[in-house]
């Protein structure tokens, strides 16, 4: 756990929200705020949507056209949101948290596992293929992007979706990768009660108190 004397982030939930014009809500929060401006925390869903990071090389595009498809400024390549799974953007200032980029994937994906663990549900990691996994299929992705040391995009998890978008695409480009999401694995909770715990928990893996 990273030790600061860093206030706590504000936290925003706001709802069901479109991933373009959330997308463009982070970049102009990280293009406008400074060293004063408090740290943010937003927990939303978002309608159906595949979205292409930056690394395109070999990806391969949506097999299906009725889900519209958005090359954004993340990390990584190509994944799903839908309804039913949590997502977690991090507004951070990566130079006053003193946290690498690096560091900084490492506590989310032990944000995640310490979630699962609380709904008894064993979670791994996979070398070189950067979210988190439940018998090698994955339950969690993650993306960010940074910009004069202040991070945004974040992280998802899958909580009660539909699944079967993601058969349509390679999910994070590898191919065959299977994803699975707390329903199938026997575990019911609303999403709501999802962000919250996973918010809380980035609060205290990043410890900002």
């Amino acid at each position: 756990m990273l030790k600061n004397s860093i206030s706590r982030p504000v936290l925003r939930n706001l709802g069901v929200t479109d991933y373009l014009s959330t997308w463009q809500a982070m970049q102009e929060f990280t293009s406008s705020r400074d060293t004063d401006t408090s740290d943010e925390i937003w927990l939303t869903e978002h309608p159906p949507v595949y979205t292409l990071g930056l690394n395109r090389r070999g990806v391969s595009l949506p097999l299906r056209s009725d889900i519209p498809l958005v090359e954004t400024d993340r990390g990584g390549k190509i994944t799903y949101h839908g309804p039913g799974q949590v997502i977690v953007y991090l507004l951070l200032d990566l130079n006053r948290l003193n946290l690498a980029v690096k560091l900084l994937v490492q506590c989310i994906e032990n944000v995640v596992v310490e979630a699962l663990r609380n709904y008894q549900v064993e979670a791994e990691l996979i070398e070189g293929a950067p979210g988190v996994y439940v018998g090698k299929r994955k339950i969690a992705s993650l993306g960010l992007r940074v910009k004069r040391g202040y991070s945004y995009h974040g992280f998802s998890l899958n909580v009660d979706m539909d699944l079967s978008p993601f058969s349509s695409i390679d999910p994070c480009g590898f191919k065959g990768l299977e994803v699975t999401q707390l329903r199938n694995l026997g575990v019911s909770v609303a999403t709501d009660e999802v962000m919250t715990q996973l918010a809380n928990l980035c609060e205290r893996q990043i410890s900002f108190a």
